[in-house]
């Protein structure tokens, strides 16, 4: 399974139309999840540590909201989204080593060398548009017959951006996407993907301090989905505010920036937080300290990163009452609200 083309999980981020995952319905896989979740753990281990220093200039923010913005305007799923983000930043990763390894190959450390890695970074982004929509057409085709992307939609798509592609153009990115990740679209899951994951394995394991607090699983993954969008958008910002936490400085330097990477890089880190976070929007302090140690364990990631990292989130978010308990459904709708809100007019 693990060397298949298209590997499509068991559990399918609890995106069913007709109803959602209840611990009855994952029960008889908790063996599967466990065992995902380790095959996760290890390459996590070496995906944080696979990163381009020359490229940390270029933001993930272009690429993001040019994706959201056409999902939403083309009414694309969210697993096609993540999915399409998730086989961008492999391309990017792959495409941005091929010319910098070209580059050094060729050329002296020093000031020409430094500039032609520059003129790499500039040129990727040039093209992150393109790419990034080229992207979202693969997705959709891995995750839906019947929502698939047309080249002629995503030539509407970059002319709405400001860029003047042909269909030609755009099917030639196809191939070039394709062939960098070598067609296997679905080599790694989403980091969506990985939130679905991690409220599946809450739903089953059992507390260790006899603590369990009831939920809904459809509420607490919606809620951290929403909470993924925001980070998404405002993703330097909040590891921005995440190093400041830390080091009470409000910029990172350039001799801290590789040393800080993984911890960007980290996906786990990211969705674990991303589902305390949307503990808390759902039931407060009491879910948060039921759920977060089970998350910790599960994901072998400190609690402590976790819940510094969703203080992070929510605190950016407006989330002012963080740490003084959530609320009941009405208060949560209202939280929920107020932070699609801010994701859309930031």
């Amino acid at each position: 399974m693990d060397n298949a083309i298209f590997h499509v999980p068991v559990i399918d981020q609890f995106n069913s139309s007709g109803k959602y995952w209840t611990k009855q319905d994952v029960d008889p896989i908790a063996g599967y999840l466990e065992d995902w979740l380790k095959r996760e753990i290890a390459d996590n281990d070496l995906l944080k540590h696979d990163f381009q220093p020359h490229l940390t200039a270029m933001s993930l923010r272009a690429p993001v909201r040019v994706l959201w913005m056409a999902a939403e305007e083309l009414g694309l799923s969210a697993p096609t989204k993540y999915r399409a983000l998730e086989i961008f930043n492999r391309f990017i990763k792959g495409h941005a080593a091929t010319l910098a390894g070209h580059v050094t190959s060729t050329t002296n450390p020093g000031r020409e060398r430094n500039r032609l890695l520059a003129e790499v970074a500039r040129r990727v982004r040039q093209q992150a548009p393109l790419r990034a929509f080229t992207c979202l057409m693969i997705a959709s085709k891995t995750v839906s017959h019947k929502k698939v992307l047309r080249a002629q939609q995503v030539q509407a798509l970059l002319k709405k951006v400001g860029r003047d592609y042909t269909v030609s153009s755009i099917m030639s990115s196809e191939r070039r996407i394709l062939e960098q990740i070598e067609f296997r679209c679905l080599r790694t899951s989403s980091v969506l993907d990985l939130v679905g994951l991690i409220v599946a394995v809450v739903l089953v394991s059992k507390s260790t301090d006899g603590k369990h607090v009831p939920f809904k699983s459809e509420q607490l993954y919606e809620a951290a989905a929403t909470v993924l969008d925001f980070v998404f958008l405002k993703h330097e910002e909040v590891y921005l505010q995440l190093y400041a936490s830390v080091t009470d400085s409000k910029i990172i330097p350039r001799k801290h920036k590789a040393a800080f990477l993984p911890v960007v890089e980290d996906r786990l880190l990211l969705a674990g937080s991303v589902v305390v976070s949307g503990a808390w929007l759902v039931g407060g302090e009491e879910l948060v300290e039921s759920a977060g140690g089970r998350i910790a364990r599960h994901t072998e990631t400190p609690l402590e990163d976790l819940v510094s990292l969703a203080s992070c989130i929510l605190y950016l978010a407006g989330c002012s009452s963080w740490g003084r308990g959530g609320g009941g459904g009405g208060e949560v709708r209202r939280r929920g609200r107020d932070l699609l809100k801010y994701m859309f007019f930031i």
